[in-house]
């Protein structure tokens, strides 16, 4: 038998309206009503309707979050920052992964959409923003992740041509003169930004710095592994004497090659990762990153959900956060 509201309310000896205001977390509730409909919830094993509960008032508890990598610990910083306000809330954050992949990415979409989510916080992989708009005018609003900005949309990321300059500069500062840019797809936003902001660095330079771009499927660390091998099949007064990796996993792999080789990190080849995630101070040789406000972003992106639901922020906000520099031994000699 299905277990409702009548029968929690029943065997705890209180309203249905009372029970109701429990389990969505009112605070209204004495605290003697509230441990008897607990007790009664755990010994009936009831649980709560959101589907119902969601086409009674038109949205759910639920923020959904689409990226494109889920074993990117970048992401996965982000969602934890979304997370924490969504609790704060008393609501929850869904992740789907959409591995780069539209057709996977529109599924999500598709999937929260049905679900009555409260908002979307999304990395776009593909061209789904006129649908995101259907479902903003609908009373979901989504939050962009990556710099790509649609105006009819609120946007919270790093600010990724900054990242560029100051990774490069800092390089340029250190001696390097051939330096390796490594990430791809570059169709990515974020990545063809930081390309900007790498190019800034260099033009300042009268031609005495070169940038050499190593464009890649993906952003792990086994094509990292498989970059590092491709430099060293170069004679060395060819090779890159510094590589700019788009994520610190690339960059580890990178580390990886170079140690089975016995290539000298810093010493005939500096590395670079890209955001600070907490294997980067623990590798071999400590990764110099840069380092991104990941659980900031998350946290931005679910408040600007909300301030959009209570109709507090009508305007369209366009959020960038400056990274930082975070120097460790893979690029400074002792």
């Amino acid at each position: 038998m299905e277990v409702g509201l009548r029968e929690v309310a029943a065997l705890a000896g209180v309203s249905v309206g009372t029970v109701s205001n429990v389990v969505n977390g009112r605070a209204t509730v004495a605290q003697e009503y509230v441990d008897r409909v607990n007790d009664a919830v755990m010994q009936l094993g009831f649980v709560r309707n959101d589907a119902a509960r969601a086409l009674r008032s038109g949205t759910s508890r639920t923020v959904g979050m689409i990226i494109p990598d889920g074993n990117n610990p970048f992401y996965t910083s982000v969602a934890l920052g979304a997370s924490d306000a969504a609790t704060l809330n008393n609501n929850i954050v869904l992740v789907g992964t959409s591995h780069d992949e539209a057709e996977r990415e529109a599924r999500y979409v598709e999937a929260f959409g049905e679900q009555r989510a409260r908002g979307l916080i999304i990395a776009s992989a593909g061209n789904i923003h006129d649908r995101l708009h259907q479902f903003a005018r609908g009373g979901m609003p989504s939050i962009l992740l990556d710099p790509d900005v649609d105006e009819r949309f609120s946007s919270v990321g790093p600010d990724d041509v900054l990242g560029g300059r100051i990774g490069v500069q800092h390089l340029i500062d250190t001696g390097r003169r051939r330096i390796g840019f490594v990430g791809g797809p570059m169709r990515l936003r974020v990545l063809t930004d930081r390309l900007v902001g790498a190019n800034d660095a260099i033009s300042g330079t009268n031609g005495a710095v070169t940038l050499e771009v190593f464009e890649t499927p993906d952003r792990t660390v086994l094509t990292g592994r498989t970059i590092g091998e491709r430099v060293l099949k170069r004679p060395p007064e060819t090779r890159p004497d510094a590589l700019f990796a788009m994520t610190d996993l690339l960059a580890i792999g990178i580390l990886q090659a170079l140690d089975a080789h016995r290539v000298a990190v810093p010493g005939d080849i500096s590395i670079i990762g890209y955001d600070d995630i907490d294997f980067a101070s623990t590798t071999s040789v400590p990764l110099t990153s840069i380092r991104q406000p990941m659980e900031i972003i998350g946290r931005k992106a679910v408040e600007m959900i909300e301030a959009q639901r209570e109709g507090g922020s009508k305007k369209r906000e366009h959020i960038t956060i400056e990274p930082t520099l975070v120097p460790r031994d893979s690029t400074l000699r002792p």
